[in-house]
């Protein structure tokens, strides 16, 4: 009780007893979202392969939003699905998510590459949750010149919702790989 008063978690009542902080209220509220990302994920990973998919989608969306981000799902134009769009002021992510049984291969970059282009400063994220073939991952550092995709893998997705990790912090690391060495980080 000692400890948790003293990092503000818990304050004296009456003699005796302690009651517990506004801080302390929102740590409580905290654990319990992260506990509840971590069920959906775990449903997510006893589904059918198209289902999968559509989960991890939704639940990705869930993970920016509850770090500040601002989210759009299946957002649908004449020609074209975006699984997730994310944003925070002018910066635009637009994501594609995939749990499928094998790697992401190269087309599945390339199609992404035209959902990307005709919209100026936006940065791609594919997530697979299988991992990416090394054509792919090429395909990636090729077409820089036209614009940034970021990849994520099963363990990037892991680490957000089991570790925690700040989605901001993680897209900075990636980002900042790959324009100053053209690497891919993929956990």
């Amino acid at each position: 009780m000692m400890f948790l008063e003293s990092i503000n978690l818990l304050k004296p009542d009456i003699p005796g007893c302690s009651k517990i902080t506004d801080l302390g209220l929102e740590r409580v509220r905290e654990w319990k979202e992260r506990l509840g990302l971590r069920e959906d994920f775990e449903c997510i990973s006893k589904l059918e392969p198209h289902k999968r998919g559509l989960g991890i989608q939704d639940l990705f969306a869930e993970i920016a939003s509850k770090q500040g981000w601002n989210k759009k799902v299946s957002v649908k134009t004449s020609n074209e699905e975006i699984d997730v769009i994310i944003y925070k002021n002018r910066d635009f992510f637009l994501v594609e998510c995939k749990w499928e049984k094998n790697r992401i291969e190269s087309k599945v970059i390339r199609d992404f590459y035209g959902k990307l282009d005709g919209r100026e400063g936006v940065i791609g994220i594919i997530i697979s949750m299988s991992g990416f073939a090394n054509g792919a991952k090429e395909v990636v550092i090729d077409k820089m010149g036209s614009h940034y995709i970021l990849l994520f893998g099963a363990e990037d997705i892991k680490s957000l919702i089991y570790n925690n990790v700040d989605l901001e912090k993680l897209i900075n690391e990636k980002y900042e790989l790959l324009i100053t060495k053209k690497e891919i980080l993929v956990k």
